[in-house]
């Protein structure tokens, strides 16, 4: 009974988050072909030329086929995260380590307790962040990140529609000025965040 108390204050809070769409969210895969092809089209700044379309990408598109909401106050993506309370639970100079994130979601899950709920809650949201929003090419997240989820209730105020578009966009400029050369190209950000432009096609 006490266990599925517990899953329950999970999901009241998270369905109560700004990620409220991710509480139940199936995994989704691309062919690297379409990402590369998608990518060709870019035209450097927030738009992709996709034949005789020239398709706007924008934090509002792309909010309203994540659903999540494109308002708040700006997201420093260059935050220091290290006096963030979750930096100190993780407790490693790999923070947002997915993998990392993942081991101490299962050591606070099973607690008991309002603390080991809300810590738990951060760490699935960390986790959400490190794996999906804004993940790199290796298995860590941003550290600017953390402190915007130290507090469960003012991470409503911050717009994360425009931190996820910015995110990517920096990924996809990126892999569009390293695409002449002969080192391996990877993308950084929210690949499933470009189904805006493949919807508008």
């Amino acid at each position: 009974m006490q266990d599925l108390h517990f899953r329950s204050a999970h999901l009241k809070i998270m369905s109560n988050s700004p990620f409220h769409a991710y509480v139940k969210c199936e995994m989704v895969t691309y062919p690297i072909s379409f990402i590369v092809d998608l990518m060709r089209h870019f035209d450097g700044e927030e738009r992709f030329k996709i034949g005789p379309c020239s398709l706007p990408f924008r934090p509002s598109n792309l909010a309203t086929v994540m659903g999540i909401p494109n308002i708040g106050s700006p997201i420093n993506l260059n935050a220091d995260g290290t006096k963030a309370s979750l930096h100190r639970i993780l407790g490693s100079k790999k923070t947002m380590d997915r993998h990392n994130v993942h081991l101490k979601l299962k050591e606070y899950v099973p607690q008991e307790g309002e603390l080991a709920v809300e810590i738990s809650v951060k760490l699935w949201f960390a986790l959400l962040c490190s794996c999906f929003f804004f993940p790199t090419s290796g298995t860590s997240g941003l550290l600017s990140i953390l402190p915007y989820l130290d507090d469960l209730h003012e991470m409503k105020n911050a717009n994360w529609a425009a931190a996820i578009h910015e995110y990517l966009i920096s990924g996809v400029k990126a892999f569009g000025a390293a695409a002449g050369s002969n080192k391996t190209i990877f993308l950084t950000g929210c690949v499933p965040a470009l189904d805006v432009v493949c919807y508008s096609t």
